[in-house]
């Protein structure tokens, strides 16, 4: 029996591991049975399904943003709405840049990491489209 064994067995018996919501089950060995979807690729720890979701978001944002340019026509009624489309953009990218800096925060490795959204920048690389 090895050490980490031993340490289990002793704090088993000393009931230390009872008020443990997990207690009575295994380790962790699945992927169903860990509370993210958790997957390594060198030895460091990225979440996949999570990521792909944030680039989605991104590209989707960018998208709706082109289409509200597009919209634009030099009406009063036009320029409102796209006041209200900027500022329903910049709270988007504020919340987005929140998810990223969470993700980023788990991603292991810097590789794995997002850029967040600077949303000035990416207003006027749609505008110079």
């Amino acid at each position: 029996m090895d050490f980490v064994d031993e340490q289990i067995r002793m704090a088993q018996e000393r009931h230390g591991l009872d008020g443990r919501p997990d207690h009575g089950r295994g380790w962790a060995t699945t992927e169903i049975d860990r509370p993210f979807p958790l997957s390594k690729q060198g030895g460091h720890a990225f979440f996949p399904e999570e990521r792909q979701k944030l680039l989605q978001k991104i590209a989707g944002m960018r998208s709706q943003l082109a289409r509200e340019v597009e919209k634009k026509d030099g009406s009063i009624g036009a320029e409102l709405r796209w006041k209200h489309s900027l500022d329903s953009f910049r709270r988007q990218v504020r919340k987005l840049n929140r998810a990223i800096n969470n993700y980023n925060s788990r991603a292991s490795r810097e590789q794995f990491h997002i850029l967040t959204l600077d949303p000035d920048s990416e207003i006027a690389r749609v505008m110079q489209a």
